[in-house]
């Protein structure tokens, strides 16, 4: 764990979770902003599943059978919705305009797949 003095004259977060705010440095408050989590980092990490022998041999390049959804949710936890959205629901962003909350419903978008063949289809 990094000491005290690897933070003097180094850049600190500014965006707090209001509900686990830093108070001493050896806090390690859940990430908060709205950065994506990289893929390789912990808290995502943690739902890739299982790539073993039994996986590169059995299911490459597939994703594994133990792969949990969470995986690909790359927001910070306060971020993420609950349920997959479908459009229409509110929004209310608190604490980034200093004139007051900003509200909105989420976009609905539907999108109708469709491909282009310039011949024969092969097999």
């Amino acid at each position: 764990m990094p000491s005290f003095t690897s933070a003097v004259d180094r850049a600190l977060p500014n965006i707090e979770d209001p509900n686990q705010l830093i108070q001493s440095p050896s806090d390690l408050p859940i990430p908060a902003g709205f950065g994506p989590i990289a893929r390789h980092w912990g808290p995502r990490r943690v739902f890739a599943g299982t790539y073993d022998d039994a996986w590169a041999t059995k299911h490459a390049p597939l994703w594994p059978a133990d792969l949990d959804e969470r995986f690909f949710r790359a927001a910070s936890p306060g971020l993420q919705a609950p349920e997959h959205l479908v459009g229409g629901e509110p929004v209310r962003l608190v604490g980034l305009h200093p004139d007051g909350a900003i509200e909105f419903a989420a976009a609905r978008l539907h999108l109708a797949p469709r491909s282009l063949s310039s011949g024969p289809a092969q097999e």
